[in-house]
């Protein structure tokens, strides 16, 4: 992982698009399959540290990784030390976990009375009724 990472590095900084984009794939790949090894942590601090924050490529990978295993990431402590290590990183982290929060109205079927479910994501389990349709759009 850090490997392409450094690879996609040199590539930019020699404009060889190509490998650039190479790179880019291989990282991506690689993320997407070994996002639980010891090594992401060393990864994402190689793309944070050797890439501008204008260049989004690697980053979006990494922060796309993040979001979506955040639960299982969080229990390591290579990732809580990268957080601590790298404000760049924390400060793509943070609004894009905010950003899977969701607030939605529903309103109570027996006694109408309206109120707010903040969840990471949608009601999966439903018991009693189809909460779904109790939904107040807007």
């Amino acid at each position: 992982m850090a490997y392409d990472a450094q690879v996609y590095q040199i590539a930019d900084k020699y404009d060889v698009s190509t490998l650039k984009t190479h790179a880019k794939g291989k990282f991506g790949i690689a993320i997407a399959t070994g996002w639980n090894m010891d090594d992401f942590p060393v990864a994402i601090s190689v793309v944070y540290e050797s890439t501008p924050s204008i260049d989004r490529g690697l980053r979006d990978l990494v922060m796309g990784t993040s979001r979506r295993n955040i639960d299982k990431l969080l229990g390591h402590d290579g990732l809580r030390e990268i957080i601590r290590k790298s404000p760049d990183f924390a400060a793509d982290l943070i609004p894009s976990l905010c950003g899977k929060l969701s607030a939605q109205r529903y309103e109570c079927p027996s006694c109408d009375h309206q109120f707010r479910v903040i969840s990471r994501g949608s009601i999966t389990t439903v018991q009693a009724a189809d909460w779904d349709s109790y939904l107040i759009e807007g």
